[in-house]
């Protein structure tokens, strides 16, 4: 850009930058402390604006030295205000700490960044306009909830960037760091998925709650509404539409997954599976109209297990090991049949460690194991439908059971027709 600009253009394009981010800043603060009465208010739109360039000043003509002791002289300033000024004594520091975060972003917007420093203080704007919805969330905080968003961060920032980033174990199919990833992933959507239901759960009802607990598991889905089932046989049928999506998200997710990692597989899966699909949300469609008129309880949240399931999330991704590992020796010792096996007894818990183990085999052997791979994933999801109609009968009684069976056995008789008439 210097080199078709006029000279001295650059350091005016960032002053003004400095400028226009103080000038942000100050219109949210103006407008906040605008019933205030004079000699209460600390700073407003002129005063955040002046700010903004004299930080733009220091940030283009000084150096670290003159923009520390600019920080010092607005420090001094706004506790000499504080001291003398009428206002309650109580008063948060929100607008001191504002003042001087302009300081600094006018600085870096004359040091060669003016769009991240008006970007930035635009964002800084906005978190000061967020004051009261901020803190009707942190009303409705409960301590499990923080403590799972802790555990949350831990796992991204903590954990997951210290494993090893290595292929390990039979056939180097292990990855320590992939692995960690599988559980971040599973606990952040599940934490999601709990915010979506315990705000808008009462909204939307049975789609949600189903969307939701597809996304983390469907499974886990299906016995956690076969228990609000049995609790309330009232609501056996639109419970059931909720497995009925989350049985719809995790074919959805099997693709996904596939596309990802494998698109030979995917291709050779989507025949099968989108018919399966098709009749998936077919059956939704049926059972929504004929039975969700009083949707899920209110408190849908209070029936969700914990938000973060750590332990779960570990489950799983041991599980994903063990699978990869059971294919590894079950394939040395039964050549591909053993891997189709394997893929069975996986798929009464799960079938996302089918599709992830056989998606990297595919994508690493390529057309040799591409038909034993479909086979594999094919045979999880059947067996994994079977195992969900069993849990619903079992645990959610007779009415959730059998709306639940009919959407899943609809699903995988589709999906059986279509592979056998297209094949892998």
């Amino acid at each position: 850009m210097d080199g078709w600009l006029p000279p001295g253009a650059p350091s005016l394009f960032g002053l003004a930058a400095a400028l226009v981010g103080g000038l942000v800043i100050g219109l949210e603060r103006g407008w906040s402390q605008r019933v205030v009465e004079e000699g209460q208010r600390v700073a407003g739109l002129r005063t955040f604006t002046l700010i903004g360039l004299v930080g733009g000043v220091l940030g283009q003509l000084g150096g670290d030295l003159a923009l520390a002791a600019g920080l010092l002289g607005l420090g001094a300033l706004l506790g000499l205000g504080y001291l003398t000024s009428d206002r309650p004594r109580d008063h948060g520091i929100t607008t001191e700490i504002a003042a001087m975060a302009t300081l600094l972003l006018g600085a870096l917007a004359t040091r060669g960044q003016p769009e991240v420093a008006v970007g930035l203080a635009v964002v800084v704007a906005a978190l000061l306009e967020a004051k009261a919805p901020l803190h009707r969330f942190l009303r409705r905080l409960v301590e499990g909830e923080l403590v799972a968003g802790l555990k949350l961060a831990v796992l991204a920032a903590v954990v997951l960037p210290i494993l090893p980033d290595v292929d390990v174990g039979p056939g180097k199919l292990l990855n320590p760091r992939s692995l960690g990833a599988i559980v971040v992933a599973l606990a952040a959507v599940s934490y999601l998925g709990y915010w979506l239901l315990k705000l808008f759960g009462a909204r939307v009802g049975p789609l949600l709650f189903g969307l939701a607990g597809g996304l983390v598991s469907s499974t886990t889905l299906t016995l956690s509404a076969a228990r609000i089932s049995r609790r309330d046989p009232g609501l056996a049928r639109p419970l059931a539409v909720s497995a009925g999506v989350a049985n719809a998200v995790m074919l959805v997710r099997i693709l996904v997954v596939a596309v990802v990692l494998a698109p030979e597989l995917a291709q050779r899966l989507l025949p099968a599976f989108a018919a399966a699909l098709a009749a998936s949300v077919a059956a939704i469609a049926v059972l929504w109209w004929r039975g969700t008129g009083d949707g899920l309880p209110k408190n849908v949240a209070d029936h969700i297990e914990a938000p973060v399931p750590v332990g779960e999330s570990v489950l799983m991704a041991l599980l994903v090991t063990g699978v990869a590992a059971a294919a590894g020796l079950a394939r040395d010792a039964f050549a591909d049949r053993g891997i189709v096996a394997v893929a069975a007894i996986a798929g009464l818990a799960d079938v996302d460690a089918v599709t992830i183990t056989a998606s990297r085999l595919a994508a690493s052997e390529g057309e040799a194991i591409l038909t034993t791979a479909g086979l594999a994933v094919a045979t999880a999801a059947a067996v994994n439908l079977a195992a969900k109609s069993g849990l619903a009968f079992i645990v959610g009684g007779t009415g959730y059971g059998t709306a639940a069976t009919v959407a899943l056995a609809v699903t995988g008789v589709a999906g059986a027709a279509a592979l056998a008439v297209t094949g892998l």
